[in-house]
């Protein structure tokens, strides 16, 4: 994923910080999950450990959604 910034360097040249589109922040942080709350999180790992047990049981048909 490329993301167009701008690097903010110290009086040595070292970077220090980087400036983002408000609209990639927002992107990185949904594709992190850090928008959702402690009990979203664990549904989502829960539903990802049922998958990788291939428990289709755990879930609900797409037509009935």
């Amino acid at each position: 994923m490329s993301i167009p910034h701008q690097t903010v360097l110290d009086q040595e040249g070292k970077p220090t910080a980087a400036l983002i589109p408000w609209d990639a922040f927002i992107e990185l942080v949904e594709a992190q999950g850090h928008d959702l709350d402690d009990n979203e999180r664990s549904e989502l790992r829960e539903a990802l450990a049922d998958s990788k047990a291939d428990q289709a049981g755990a879930f609900v048909p797409a037509h009935e959604v």
